[in-house]
């Protein structure tokens, strides 16, 4: 009741606020936006190269580049930059779904099956439902947008969909009358953030979505994660850009991760380390005395040596168990320097787009986890861990004055131990957990998908100058067997439980599991072939209609040879709002 009556008290206060509607140069631009696309569809078909691979710009950056320009821009209040304006959504909507994995992704499944295709985690570990389920828009959402000479703040309090993934079964559907499937379980605000702007310069806290990388996927700071708890800083000019990040991801641990998580001492061995899974490379004892922490940072510069080709170089950073010292936070300190293998992880990602003609961009990334130097030939070495991703966007020549239409094409390949790790708060993904603490959603940090995986998608797009976009999409990938965070039961000679996390060394506690990695890996590869429509029309000035669909086939579902599954989700909505 108390909810309810705080939910009902600040709709009425936003309904009670006037209304001014104002455009201001520290708000942010997310990269999915209509306006966002036709942009960048633009300076690519005028042989423009896109300023930066960062997909969260504020509109003072935007309008610094070239690719934002006054008109594009909400100047219904005359062009004051201070004030505040309520928001105030309604999106009514119908949602339905059939052929859900639900056995394979059931809560239950967990490490009672010896060869789990997903570890211990539940169905929300897989992205697709996380996204599928959601709505483009909120079904309801109010708050508050403020603002000052140079800062712009937003907060909100919203209701989506994407929390039923986990409560519903193989087939079903949901709808706005519904408000169990939309008012339980929620997570909000999906969006809220302080944008500060200076000299080419900005600063930016709170809730949001970002990512590196101009891909439908990426490798780094995955672009399709709902959003990430961050603070960043940009500062930006025509020959050079920084970016630094600092996010976070919620603690929360299941039994067997915690206890794979709390190991001090590495299974089977009677010497008492209190340096876990990792001794050899592992020297400070300290890492024994773990905090609940787990930060990633990243820092990026980049350059544009002509005005059509631009590279970037970024270091990411994973700390899982300690608090952060100054070392792991100061953006111009070099993290492989101060790597500790308990607690910390250190990833290389290098990035090059340009425009070679008008009307094409090509780009490619590269990101190396781990390399197996000459030195470290022998077996308890960590393999090569990379990942890499080609891509290229064609502006159609047929695109008009007040329409763009481009097809977008990528391959991707990320190796089998890429972002993985033995302990949970060092593999590289984001633990979203919605209200009550039973749920959450474990988001990979780099490409979309996790790891071990090939993946390639073909994507055409048509955006109006009006705010008309309509997509259709392909994608095929080939996944293997091995997910992050995947924890096997065993049993030691007492016949107590012991949590193996499978990992390239797992051979070494087969006695515990009565498995190899052989074993793991023998499960074949399942191929995933994913269709995806969405549309998303104005209707009028307040108003908008959005549709999508998506249609996934998998062979050798669940790694079970043979097996079959065609799940599909559709769902429609038309927003209002103030």
């Amino acid at each position: 009741m108390k909810r309810l009556f705080t939910l009902c008290a600040c709709a009425f206060a936003a309904l009670a606020l006037p209304h001014p509607a104002f455009a201001h140069d520290s708000r942010i631009r997310l990269f999915s936006e209509p306006s966002s696309l036709w942009n960048r569809f633009r300076a690519i078909e005028n042989g423009r190269n896109l300023p930066t691979t960062i997909r969260t710009l504020t509109e003072a950056e935007l309008l610094y580049s070239g690719l934002l320009e006054d008109i594009d821009r909400n100047t219904d209040n005359g062009g004051e930059t201070a004030g505040f304006a309520p928001i105030l959504a309604f999106n009514p909507y119908l949602l339905g779904w059939s052929g859900l994995e639900t056995q394979r992704w059931s809560a239950d499944a967990g490490s009672s099956d010896p060869l789990p295709s997903a570890g211990n985690l539940s169905r929300r570990s897989d992205p697709f439902y996380a996204n599928a389920f959601r709505l483009a828009d909120p079904v309801i959402a109010f708050g508050v947008t403020f603002a000052s000479e140079h800062l712009y703040a937003s907060t909100e309090i919203d209701f989506n969909t994407d929390t039923i993934a986990s409560k519903k079964g193989a087939s079903g559907y949901s709808a706005v009358w519904k408000p169990l499937d939309w008012a339980s379980y929620m997570s909000f605000p999906e969006q809220a953030y302080l944008s500060w702007t200076g000299e080419q310069s900005s600063i930016v806290a709170g809730r949001i979505e970002t990512g590196v990388g101009l891909g439908r996927s990426n490798l780094l700071l995955n672009g399709q994660a709902r959003w990430y708890d961050q603070i960043q800083y940009n500062w930006w000019s025509d020959a050079f850009r920084f970016f630094a990040f600092w996010g976070t991801s919620a603690t929360h641990l299941m039994k067997d991760e915690r206890e794979v998580q709390y190991t001090l001492n590495t299974p089977g061995s009677d010497e008492t380390s209190n340096t876990g899974w990792d001794p050899a490379s592992n020297h400070d004892y300290a890492s024994g005395d773990l905090a609940p922490v787990k930060l990633f940072t990243a820092h990026r510069a980049e350059f544009k040596p002509h005005p059509r080709l631009g590279l970037g170089i970024s270091e990411f950073q994973l700390i899982g168990g300690k608090v952060p010292d100054l070392t792991n936070l100061l953006p111009v300190v070099y993290w492989h320097n101060t790597y500790t293998a308990g607690v910390s992880n250190v990833i290389l990602h290098v990035d090059a787009w340009g425009v070679p003609v008008d009307g094409l961009l090509l780009r490619g990334e590269f990101l190396m986890d781990d390399t197996k130097s000459a030195a470290e030939q022998d077996a308890e070495s960590k393999p090569n861990s990379w990942a890499w991703q080609l891509g290229a966007t064609w502006v159609l020549p047929l695109s008009s004055r007040d329409w763009k239409v481009a097809v977008e094409a990528e391959y991707s390949h990320v190796d089998t131990w890429t972002y993985n790790r033995w302990q949970p708060w060092l593999v590289m993904y984001q633990r979203q957990m919605t209200a009550g603490g039973w749920y959450g959603y474990d988001i990979p940090l780099g490409h979309p998908a996790g790891g071990n995986l090939d993946e390639g998608t073909l994507n055409v797009t048509g955006v109006s100058k009006t705010g008309i976009r309509v997509e259709a999409g392909y994608s095929v990938m080939i996944k293997g067997p091995v997910y992050l965070g995947q924890i096997i039961t065993g049993t030691d000679s007492k016949g107590d439980p012991v949590y193996i996390p499978v990992y390239y060394d797992f051979d070494a506690y087969k006695d515990f599991t009565g498995l190899t990695l052989a074993d793991i890996e023998a499960k074949p590869n399942l191929y995933r072939h994913t269709i995806s429509l969405s549309a998303e029309v104005p209707l009028a000035k307040s108003l908008t209609a959005q549709a999508g669909a998506e249609f996934r086939f998998t062979q050798n579902a669940g790694h079970v040879r043979g097996e079959t599954a065609f799940e599909s989700i559709w769902k429609a909505g038309c927003r209002w709002s103030l």
